[in-house]
C-alpha cells in the first residue's frame, strides 16, 4: 500500500464511527443505491483538508445527504444517476425558466445537463464533472452554478454583432487581419461614421451599446447592471441603434460596402471605436 492510501486508511479508522453516521445518514436519505461504506468514508477523507482538523472540519461541514449521491454517481452505483435525474433535472429546467431562458432553451439545458455532469474533468482525479462537488455546499446550489454557466456561455456564443442589426452583406471567405480592415479606406469611413453616431447618444445608450456588442450582455443582465427595466433597456437600445445604422448607411455607399467583408469588418471597426470612445464618452 502506498504512503498516500496508508493516511487515507489511518483516517478512515480515527474517524471510524463519525464516517459510519454519515454513511447511515446518506444511505437512509438514498436506500435504494448500493454503495460500499468503505469507499463512501474514503471519498470523505480524501477530499478533506489538510490538517490536524481536516477531517472532523469536513464532516462538520458535509451535506452528508447530497455527498452521498454524488458519491454514489461518481463511483458507478447502480440507480444513483436515476436517481439525481429524477430529483434535480426539473429543478434545474425551472431554475434555468427563473433566470431568463426561454422554454425551449430551458429544456435544452436540462436535456444537455446530464452529458455535463458526467464528462471526464480535463484535470483532476475525478472520473466525472459531478465528481468535484465536495459536499461543502448544497447540491442544488452546486448545480444551479452548472446551470448558470451554461446560459451564461450561451448568451456570449449568440451575442450579436453590430452588422446583423444593420443588415450588413455576409463577410466572404479568406478575411483579410483585423488591423488590415480597421485601417483600410473603407475600414476609416465606417470607423468615422460609427464615432459620429456613437458620440451623438447620450451616456446610458453608449454604455448599452458597449454592454450589449463588446460585452455580449443580454437584456435582462444589462437591465440588471443598470437598475433600469428590460422595457426601457429595449426602447434605449431601438433609439440609438436607429441611429448607428443611419449614420453608417449615410456615409458607406452601397457599393463600397459590397466590396468590403462588412460583417467582420464592422464587428471589428466597433471594437476599435468603442475602446477609443471609452477614454472620452458620450456626452451625459
Amino acid at each position: 500500500m502506498e504512503s498516500g492510501e496508508r493516511v487515507v486508511q489511518a483516517l478512515v479508522e480515527q474517524y471510524h464511527d463519525d464516517l459510519v453516521a454519515a454513511y447511515a445518514a446518506g444511505k437512509a436519505a438514498h436506500p435504494g443505491i448500493s454503495m460500499e461504506s468503505e469507499r463512501f468514508a474514503k471519498r470523505i477523507v480524501g477530499s478533506a483538508p489538510e490538517g490536524p482538523s481536516g477531517v472532523a472540519d469536513r464532516l462538520a461541514a458535509l451535506r452528508t445527504e447530497d455527498f452521498f449521491l454524488a458519491s454514489a454517481c461518481e463511483l458507478g452505483c447502480a440507480g444513483a444517476w436515476e436517481r439525481l435525474w429524477e430529483q434535480y433535472l426539473p429543478r434545474m429546467r425551472a431554475m434555468a425558466l427563473r433566470w431568463g431562458a426561454a422554454e425551449s432553451e430551458a429544456e435544452e439545458v436540462a436535456r444537455d445537463l446530464p452529458g455535463a455532469l458526467m464528462a471526464r474533468p480535463e484535470h483532476g482525479r475525478v472520473a466525472t464533472q459531478l465528481g468535484t462537488y465536495t459536499g461543502s455546499g448544497s447540491l442544488l446550489a452546486w448545480l444551479g452554478t452548472v446551470v448558470d454557466r451554461e446560459l451564461s456561455r450561451r448568451r456570449h456564443a449568440r451575442a450579436p454583432s453590430l452588422a446583423d442589426e444593420l443588415d450588413f452583406h455576409i463577410a466572404p471567405d479568406g478575411l483579410p487581419p483585423p488591423d488590415a480592415v480597421v485601417h483600410s479606406e473603407t475600414g476609416e469611413r465606417v470607423s468615422a461614421a460609427l464615432e459620429s453616431a456613437l458620440l451623438d447618444l447620450s451616456a446610458r445608450e453608449f454604455l448599452l451599446v458597449v454592454a450589449k456588442f463588446r460585452d455580449g450582455l443580454s437584456q435582462r443582465d444589462i437591465a440588471r447592471q443598470l437598475d433600469i427595466s428590460e422595457q426601457r433597456v429595449s426602447v434605449l437600445m431601438t433609439r440609438a441603434l436607429d441611429r448607428v445604422r443611419e449614420a453608417v448607411r449615410r456615409d458607406v455607399p452601397d457599393e463600397t460596402a459590397a466590396q468590403w467583408p462588412a460583417r467582420y469588418g464592422l464587428a471589428e471597426v466597433l471594437k476599435s471605436v468603442i475602446a477609443r470612445l471609452l477614454d472620452r464618452p458620450p456626452h451625459a
